[in-house]
């Protein structure tokens, strides 16, 4: 059976329950498509953040410690690893520097 590579959550829903198999192995197909199709200097980091999360789906028990598992990892990720990132960014010193060159503007004031 050749599988679309287009994620359309019905589809997936259905085959996850329909057939387990079939669907883990399109959610893998899915993955690897999308972190291949990516930006070549963020694959490494991609598949590495992919493979942190296999890992934890299969050290779980059940379907419930996996899914808070993976939560706790990007949550994790998300303050660890992203924040830094954007707090020491270039966005962040333009904001502040627009901030200082703000000019003043008239306020048009709107009848009630």
């Amino acid at each position: 059976m050749e599988m679309k590579l287009k994620f359309s959550f019905d589809e997936c829903a259905k085959l996850a329950v329909e057939n387990p198999a079939a669907f883990e192995e399109y959610r893998k197909q899915l993955l690897e498509h999308e972190i291949q199709c990516s930006n070549p200097c963020n694959q490494r980091r991609l598949k590495g953040v992919q493979f942190e999360i296999d890992m934890a789906r299969r050290k779980s028990k059940t379907p419930m410690a996996s899914c808070l598992k993976v939560y706790a990892l990007m949550m994790d990720y998300f303050y660890d690893k992203h924040l830094p990132i954007v707090n020491n960014c270039d966005v962040r010193q333009y904001a502040e520097s627009s901030m200082k060159n703000n000019k003043k503007a008239d306020v048009v004031r709107f009848p009630d």
